[in-house]
This record gives C-alpha cells, structure tokens and sequence, in this order.
C-alpha cells in the first residue's frame, strides 16, 4: 500500500509540474490583468447610477472576475493543504509494526514530502487564499488612489 502511495504522489507531482510549466505565464497574466480589471470594473461602478442596467452589468462581471481569480487561488490552497496532510497521515499509519524496509521506505517517502506541493502562476506567485487576499488588498489600493 506505501508504494502504491508514493506512486501516486510522484504523479501527482510530475503532473502539478506539467501543469504549472504549461501554464505559470497565463495565469500570472490573468491574476495581473485581475487586479487592473477588478481596479476598473470599482471606478466605473462607482461613476454609474446605482440602479442602472450597466451598474448591475458592472456587479456582474465583477463577480464573475472575482470568482475566477478565487477558483484558482482555492484550488492551490487545497492542493497544498492536501500535500501537506499528507505526510502527516503516512504518519499515523502503523509504521511501528512494520519490518525495517517499510520503515526506510516510509522514511524516505515522508523527507520527500516536507516540502508540500505549491501551485505557482509566473513560478512565483502561489495560489493560496492568502493570495486572493492580497489580490483584493491591492486592487483596493489601486482604486483608493484613482
């Protein structure tokens, strides 16, 4: 069953890495024009009557916007939680009862697995709720100034 496990993480690894090579450019530039387009989409809303056709047009693509970016940074996040629970309940398995290869293997499994897996956009930037957070801070800043 360990080895079974570690296969799986290793092509889950390989995978996020295809993943994030393929597509670290796009969704860096989508998170970047995010902030640009949540940052307009707020002085425009602003500007409109309040119960207007294009004040709701505005709502909705501003919601849609946000929930974009949202679903990115809540996959990562959960990518990474997953990754790091991980190790934790290799763990709790029974490893005490088990013959000294099990134990080495498991060993090497768990040093493998310390660093969790974290989803990046550009190679830098790691989709997380925090970075959702940040995003929104910082399209706020943007918009405070304008």
């Amino acid at each position: 069953f360990l080895v079974e496990c570690i296969k799986q993480h290793q092509t889950v690894e390989r995978f996020i890495q295809l993943c994030e090579d393929t597509y670290h450019a796009n969704i860096f530039f989508q998170l970047t024009g995010t902030v640009a387009i949540i940052c307009n989409i707020g002085l425009r809303i602003s500007i409109v009557e309040p119960n207007s056709v294009q004040f709701f047009s505005m709502l909705n693509y501003m919601v849609t916007m946000l929930s974009q970016l949202f679903l990115y940074c809540w996959c990562g996040h959960e990518l990474t939680i997953r990754s790091e629970n991980l190790r934790e309940w290799l763990y709790q398995c029974p490893w005490y009862e088990q013959d000294t290869k099990f134990k080495r293997a498991l060993f090497i499994a768990m040093e493998r697995m310390k660093k969790p897996i974290i989803f990046k956009a550009g190679h830098y930037i790691s989709l997380s709720r925090p970075t959702f957070v940040a995003i929104l801070r910082c399209s706020y800043s943007y918009f405070a100034v304008l």
